[in-house]
């Protein structure tokens, strides 16, 4: 009796499958970090709105408590500070306001900033307060 040798191979359709599983895996990994760097993105606008809040309630508690600037009621930046407007990363303009209310300590600063991102509407706000010398 003849003996035959089988010889084990990749066929053609095991090669083919293969592929197939790697994409779909390729693809996952790089849609992954697409997401991933949209998400960065926003962060970092978040990130600077909040620098943009800051830097507006520092300007306006450096001024004196009688400065007209810190006259009771709602502000538009643009009015009083000279501040330049601002803008987010990759040209999202945000919008930036303050409100000053006299309370028994002095004057309580409420800055906010408000932009809009992937259609919804986000805020910042930070407060601060200026004492009567």
């Amino acid at each position: 009796m003849a003996t035959i040798k089988l010889k084990k191979a990749i066929s053609l359709i095991e090669v083919i499958v293969s592929l197939v599983i790697i994409s779909i895996s390729i693809t996952g990994i790089t849609a992954t970090f697409f997401w991933m760097q949209d998400r960065n993105l926003i962060a970092q606008r978040h990130l600077q709105a909040v620098d943009f809040t800051k830097e507006t309630l520092e300007e306006l508690l450096q001024k004196d408590f009688s400065d007209t600037v810190l006259t009771i009621g709602n502000h538009t930046i643009e009015s009083f500070l000279a501040l330049p407007s601002c803008t987010l990363k990759d040209k999202f303009s945000a919008t930036r306001s303050y409100r000053v209310d006299l309370i028994a300590e002095g004057k309580q600063i409420k800055v906010t900033i408000n932009w809009s991102e992937e259609g919804k509407i986000l805020s910042e706000e930070l407060c601060g307060l200026v004492i009567q010398k």
